[in-house]
């Protein structure tokens, strides 16, 4: 009886193996991928880079990370239509990045000329990191692009504050 059960056993789990390779759904190892991706991108290949995170599906554990490399490559690719996709999609289905993805969003949106929206973004961080000097810098920026020099400098002058050794708040 005991030899009929292992028979029964062993037929079972290796029709079960069988199928999940006839799928052809392998198993990846996503944080390479994301390394791989990540070292393409420092290398200025945002297009082969984003070949390679595509390669992650939606439902890895790592796929947060994946969309913020993802919208990095997108931009400096400058597809600022794909950044902006993939970062509102990261901020529904991962709000508790909601920072991280407006920052992204407000930096497509201050590039596309869409002033009122990244400075609306800006706000909406600064409200959660009213510490962030990063958020004061970019903000000033965008201020300075559309000449409104008095509130650029007090955004400069509160990135400095927070952080007097952003030389680039210094400028």
């Amino acid at each position: 009886r005991s030899l009929l059960t292992a028979i029964v056993i062993i037929l079972i789990t290796s029709q079960h193996s069988y199928a999940q390779k006839k799928k052809k759904n392998p198993l990846i190892n996503s944080g390479e991928i994301i390394n791989a991706g990540v070292e393409l991108h420092d290398k200025g290949k945002y297009k082969e880079a984003i070949v390679e995170y595509l390669k992650i599906p939606q439902s890895d554990t790592n796929y947060s990370r994946v969309l913020h490399e993802l919208i990095l490559s997108y931009y400096n690719d400058s597809n600022f239509v794909a950044a902006e996709k993939y970062a509102k999609y990261g901020m529904e289905h991962f709000p508790e990045n909601s920072t991280d993805w407006l920052a992204l969003l407000a930096d497509v949106y201050d590039d596309t000329k869409r002033t009122p929206e990244a400075l609306k973004a800006y706000d909406t961080i600064l409200v959660q990191k009213p510490y962030d000097y990063l958020t004061h810098f970019n903000k000033g920026v965008s201020l300075f692009r559309a000449e409104r020099y008095d509130e650029a400098a007090l955004c400069f002058q509160k990135c400095v504050m927070i952080n007097p050794y952003y030389t680039s708040g210094h400028y």
